[in-house]
């Protein structure tokens, strides 16, 4: 996970987030799963996201901008966790500066796709992705937001930024995960 906290320059935040977990179009053991962001700025933190992805990768068509799914089976196994976001009416906010049609293609791309508070029963939120999607969950306080966390299987990584030293402490001391990085993923 990702954990935004309400204090915390947003585009910084989708800066830095956009780098660790769009890196190989996502497929690292250590990428971003999913973003915990304050409910009253999550559009703000698409926007910011849309904006560094296009500036990053912009025209993803171009064959050397943009890497592909590893495998077939890969390439099915996300496509089925966008199905399955899709036929739960899960809102979907798809990054393609270039207006791609990625559904005729055979080179196994997939645009990034961010998913608005899926539900937590979902494909997207009971599997490691591994891939370009992700998920964007809001919360209401820390202590909420840290609850979900610990609510789920131990993150290989947990990813946290905020400028409070004291929370951030705090937030490490409420976790357990494998690896932890304050302001950068």
């Amino acid at each position: 996970p990702a954990l935004v906290a309400p204090d915390f320059p947003i585009d910084v935040a989708a800066a830095r987030i956009a780098a660790g977990k769009w890196f190989n179009a996502g497929q690292t053991c250590i990428g971003v799963d999913y973003a915990l962001v304050d409910g009253p700025r999550r559009n703000e933190f698409v926007a910011a996201l849309r904006a560094e992805v296009e500036r990053r990768y912009g025209d993803f068509a171009r064959p050397d901008d943009y890497t592909r799914i590893i495998s077939d089976a890969q390439y099915a196994r996300l496509q089925g966790y966008v199905d399955d976001a899709r036929a739960r009416g899960v809102t979907m906010v798809e990054i393609n500066p270039a207006e791609e049609d990625f559904g005729v293609q055979a080179a196994r791309k997939i645009p990034v796709t961010l998913l608005l508070d899926p539900p937590d029963d979902s494909l997207v939120m009971q599997n490691e992705i591994f891939g370009p999607l992700l998920p964007v969950k809001t919360y209401r306080t820390i202590d909420e937001a840290l609850a979900f966390v610990n609510n789920r299987p131990r993150p290989l990584a947990l990813y946290y930024f905020g400028d409070d030293r004291a929370e951030a402490d705090d937030v490490l001391s409420r976790t357990t995960s494998g690896g932890a990085c304050i302001n950068e993923v």
